[in-house]
């Protein structure tokens, strides 16, 4: 044997056995049609082999039998290897969470790509880490025989691979597509120097966990070649495969059944692995799908997510195994990114903001510091001094519930170890304390595939899949450590809480919305675990201000009944749940309920008058709202005799220029206005005066755009209206709308207020379609935010009747009034203010109809009604005397219009004496009416008469108007 020149005795031995070696070696069953070569030609002269047929080495024994359909990312990785323009391979990377389906995808377009007639060959490598990839270059050499497939270097095996990969026609092969599995960010440098640079015969397919890396390995050639994400499956499609693989039809499944498998579905995220696992461990225990999610939902969660599948032919065998080497890694060299994990992990899942981590994270320094632990009764005063500071800011309170599953049980857990060993403590608040090590941890949970970041468009917040969270949760009950870092997510999340003073301001709202959630998934965890965690009752007392400074009354409503619930046994503070049932009765009020609202206002008024006196503040909040309760089921007397003692009591303690007094001000002027009396000019202007007070002094304290300001404002434009000044309330009802939209949002009750106000008024000046477009708005929002039947969507509902009343309109506005007629009778009862309203306007629309039957039956109704509870003074008596006297008139009913006409003078002579002038018109309605009947009936003497007393009573009148 010849020797090359340099290649010394120890080399040239080496190439003399594998030579003889290949002279034993049949040739490759890869290869259908090889051309013959010298046994004894070297690497550097002997030929390739050439190829007649297609081959693939991706591992398609990996596929399952039902493949979870991709058709859409299986048309974007082709178009994307369709679409190279230059003399490069293109290249296409899919990433995602692992247990997606990135692999099968992979494996599923590999058999796609072997399906054109061209020969075509697919080549596939793991790129866990640089070995591997060695190893994977070394076997492409292998597959096509390659001459330098024995040489001894590795470097030298992997160019000879690249360079074979950038002119593959030398063995006949014309396409080849090279699938880079699993790459990791240890093996992106190895891959930037060794993937083909050129050629338009190949096409790259990468997978990997993270975005960061699809984004790298996808730069080539001066250009950024597609990456997409692939995400879990729709829950249907879930379903489907699910039952395909467990052999279920489900057209056999019952409904109960089909709702088990759902929730099994949405537990496991969709992700294939985890449901071909679930699958496995059903087929092999032979359970029923009702047994299997009866163990999943119970104790057993934790076991099948380690029960290890021996016949899977995938790396992992466990669903926990998706994640164990990864956690391993980060307890060995990052502990303290696994602890930021650890914390995570009890979050809301899909809301991860960088900010919430940093501001709360000052916190855990209180938490760890080696102080003896405070006495439950220190840690109780502290929330309530917290709590009590926080309702003297707002006004409404409420709070959600959400009763998801904890992921774990209480008796797993080792309540006795409640703190974390020191050294992770004092590692962890390093980490969070400063911003570059916080951000570098979030990249490397992020590299592991823990979270994942969002778009900026999205909001660019961090976010984890359900089942990451759960195995995290998993790993850490079976340590023992699971209430230590539970306690440590609840500090960092609440510590950021405590940072927003005050809820009622809407420029606090937004860091509210990003905060909620977290703390909602903290109590859903809290349950069982940790039920009394005093950071946690704190939160859930300003979410519950938040709520309803924000008008979500019915999650308001849930909150403080479960709160109750608790009851004050968990603080020891009788104080408290006089507070929760103060809140309690405000929700109630605002969605209408307003007996419960009362039953509860008079126990905290006894409760208070008998602890602290009459006339402590506490007292008369209570005594003050108790009011505006009664003033709602117009009991306006009693409303306002209590207003007015809050009213005095307050000047007398606090001042006149106090913003309480000033408050009593404003409430009493809106009862005023309210109140039947409120017919008369001096009563309006009663009620106007202290409304400019009540204004003058929150504009000169708290500017003009204050929302307490705007609702002054909002009440004096009522007052305008009522008095019939409308163009003067538009003017002031404009202003306050652009106040409240702009602070509180188009969608708030306050908001919505002002709008059915404008509306009223632009009813009443005969703007009809700019009224009926508003009456609308106004009905859509109150049913969204109150309910169908709240009393403020059915004052938006009669408002629109009274636009198509007004437009004759009939048959809609009868159904709209009817509507509303049902809702406030079930609601307030037959004899409610509002009710009677309804009737009498249905009553009118019938009349304008020419349907005086259905008209003087409701009148004739309404006339028992008012009778039982008005006086026969009361304005709205009178208003229904006159009108079915007009009635009874186009009916031909003489009789009785005289009757109603008498009635109707004898009642304004009685409550407002002979001389008033509206005394004197009716007086002269009756003389005209008299005279009409007169002339009608004989005319000559009579009517004569008629007419005198028709001038003497025009004459009076008009004495009386100058």
């Amino acid at each position: 044997m010849p020797l090359i020149y340099g290649e010394g005795r120890k080399k040239a031995l080496i190439r003399l056995k594998k030579e003889a070696q290949e002279t034993q070696n049949p040739p490759s069953v890869l290869s259908k049609d090889i051309r013959t070569v010298s046994l004894f030609a070297t690497s550097e002269n002997r030929p390739f082999k050439t190829f007649t047929s297609s081959f693939n080495d991706a591992p398609v024994d990996l596929l399952p039998i039902h493949f979870m359909e991709r058709e859409r990312e299986l048309g974007l990785v082709r178009n994307a290897h369709q679409a190279s323009e230059e003399n490069a391979p293109a290249r296409c990377a899919i990433w995602g969470i692992p247990g997606v389906g990135k692999t099968q995808l992979a494996i599923r377009y590999s058999k796609i790509f072997l399906e054109d007639a061209t020969v075509s060959a697919v080549f596939w490598m793991s790129c866990t880490n640089v070995e591997k990839l060695h190893q994977g270059f070394s076997k492409l050499l292998n597959l096509i025989d390659h001459p330098d497939q024995f040489k001894p270097e590795q470097n030298a095996r992997v160019v000879a691979a690249r360079r074979w990969l950038e002119q593959p026609e030398v063995s006949g092969i014309l396409r080849w597509l090279l699938v880079l599995d699993n790459v990791d960010i240890s093996t992106i440098d190895f891959l930037r120097e060794n993937l083909p640079r050129q050629g338009k015969h190949g096409r790259i397919l990468i997978t990997t966990r993270t975005e960061a890396v699809a984004h790298v390995v996808c730069k080539a050639s001066g250009r950024l070649q597609l990456f997409l994400e692939l995400e879990p499956p729709a829950v249907e499609n879930a379903i489907t495969f699910f039952l395909k693989s467990v052999g279920v039809s489900e057209n056999s499944m019952s409904s109960v059944s089909r709702h088990q498998v759902t929730d099994l579905m949405k537990f496991l995220g969709c992700l294939p692995f985890a449901i071909e696992h679930a699958a496995s461990f059903m087929t092999q225990s032979s359970q029923t799908i009702d047994s299997f999610t009866r163990l999943y939902r119970g104790n057993e969660k934790s076991h099948i997510l380690n029960w290890r599948s021996l016949f899977s032919a995938y790396e992992a065998k466990s669903v926990s195994g998706m994640f164990t080497s990864h956690l391993h890694d980060l307890r060995r060299s990052n502990p303290e990114v696994l602890g930021l994990l650890n914390i995570l992990v009890f979050w809301d899942p899909d809301g991860i903001e960088f900010e919430t981590i940093k501001t709360g994270a000052l916190s855990l320094h209180s938490l760890f510091e080696p102080t003896q632990e405070p006495s439950e009764s220190e840690q109780n005063r502290h929330w309530t001094q917290w709590f009590a500071r926080s309702l003297m800011r707002i006004l409404y309170f409420g709070f959600a519930f959400n009763n998801k599953t904890p992921a774990t049980d209480a008796s797993n857990l080792k309540p006795g170890k409640t703190a974390l060993p020191s050294t992770e403590q004092g590692s962890l608040i390093k980490l969070v304390s400063s911003e570059v090590q916080l951000q570098s941890a979030l990249q490397q949970l992020q590299m592991l595939s823990f979270i994942k970041r969002r778009s900026a468009h999205e909001g660019g917040a961090y976010c984890m899949h359900d089942l990451t969270q759960t195995l995290v949760q998993v790993a850490l009950e079976s340590e023992g450590t699971y209430l230590q870092w539970f306690r440590c997510s609840v500090r960092i999340v609440c510590g950021a809480f405590r940072q927003i003073e005050d809820p009622a301001l809407p420029e606090s709202w937004s860091r509210y919305e990003g905060l909620i959630s977290h703390i909602l998934s903290l109590i859903k965890y809290s349950e069982l675990v940790d039920p009394k965690n005093v950071d946690l009752l704190t939160a859930r007392t300003a979410i519950a201000a938040y709520w309803c400074n924000r008008g979500r009354y019915y999650e308001a409503r849930e909150a403080y009944q479960q709160l109750l619930r608790i009851g004050s046994n968990v603080l020891h503070d009788a104080d408290i749940e006089t507070q929760w049932k103060l809140g309690l009765a405000e929700v109630n009020w605002h969605l209408g309920k307003l007996d419960e609202s009362i039953l509860l206002y008079d126990e905290v008024r006894q409760i208070r008058e008998s602890r602290l006196g009459a006339d402590h503040p506490d007292t008369l909040h209570a005594v003050e709202k108790l009011a505006l309760v009664y003033r709602s089921q117009a009991r306006f007397a009693e409303a306002r005799s209590m207003l007015e003692r809050v009213l005095e009591s307050r000047k007398t303690s606090l001042g006149p220029d106090h913003l309480d007094t000033i408050q009593a001000i404003e409430y009493l002027a809106m009862t005023i206005n309210e109140y039947a009396e409120a017919e008369n000019a001096e009563a309006y202007a009663e009620a106007e005066s202290l409304h400019k007070q009540a204004l003058a002094h929150r504009e000169a304290q708290l500017g003009v755009d204050h929302l307490d300001t705007l609702w002054t404002a909002d009440s004096l434009a009522t007052n305008y209206r009522a008095q019939g000044r409308h163009l003067e309330a538009v003017e002031i009802y404009e202003r306050v709308l652009e106040g409240r939209k702009l602070q509180l949002g188009e969608d708030h009750p306050q908001t919505i207020w002002t709008l059915a106000n404008i509306a009223s008024a632009y009813t009443s000046l005969g703007r009809w379609n700019e009224a009926e477009v508003m009456w609308k708005q106004a009905i859509v929002y109150n049913e969204q935010r109150r309910g169908h039947n709240h009393s403020q969507t059915l004052f938006a509902v009669e408002g629109l009747a009274d636009v198509y009343h007004q437009q004759s309109r009939f048959d809609e506005a009868i159904n709209l009034y009817n509507r509303a007629l049902r809702g406030n009778e079930e609601s307030l009862g037959n004899g409610h203010p509002s009710v009677m309203r309804k009737m009498h306007k249905l009553a009118n629309l019938y009349r304008d109809q020419n349907d005086y039957i259905k008209s003087i039956a409701l009148f004739e109704r309404l006339l028992e009604r008012r009778k039982t509870r008005l006086g026969s003074g009361h304005p709205d008596m009178l208003r229904t005397y006159h009108d079915a006297a007009t009635l009874y008139t186009l009916m031909g009913k003489y009789i009785e219009a005289e009757q109603c006409y008498r009635l109707e003078l004898a009642g304004s002579i009685e409550e407002l004496g002979g001389l008033h002038p509206e005394t004197k018109k009716r007086e002269l309605n009756l003389a005209t009416f008299l005279r009409d009947q007169a002339e009608a009936a004989e005319g000559g003497a009579q009517g004569a008469v008629a007419n005198e007393e028709v001038t003497s009573a025009q004459q009076s009148l008009n004495d009386r108007q100058e």
